[in-house]
């Protein structure tokens, strides 16, 4: 058992489901990143994504 693990669990046949949904979501993601450069728009930064995150919290 891992430290700090409480249970496991074992799917079977979903992972195909979670792949593909892994990828739609990631080619998404940078088709979005790719149209954004090619508009000229500023790209955020990560430390300021996670400070808008910690304040909304």
């Amino acid at each position: 058992m891992l430290r700090g693990v409480a249970s496991t669990s074992i799917y079977k046949g979903e992972e195909q489901a979670r792949k593909a949904y892994v990828k739609k979501t990631l080619t998404r993601a940078v088709d979005e990143l790719k149209t954004a450069k090619k508009k000229g728009m500023k790209m955020q930064k990560a430390e300021d994504f996670i400070k808008e995150l910690e304040e909304g919290v």
